[in-house]
């Protein structure tokens, strides 16, 4: 199982490393960006947001 999970401030460079390392070691890439905003910068219903995650990181890999 190949995880890595990369926290930071916001315009530290996470997506950058996030998608070098990807390609890189050839895993998929989750940005929680992508999952929690909906359209038009919507907040969605929380335990959509969960669901989301789940099914992003039910993978044996991911970063």
């Amino acid at each position: 199982m190949q995880r890595i999970v990369i926290l930071g401030n916001a315009g530290s460079g996470k997506s950058t490393l996030a998608r070098a390392l990807g390609k890189r070691l050839s895993l998929p890439v989750v940005h929680l960006d992508t999952l929690f905003w909906e359209p038009g910068w919507v907040e969605p219903d929380a335990e959509q947001f969960r669901v989301r995650v789940r099914e992003a990181i039910a993978a044996d890999a991911w970063m």
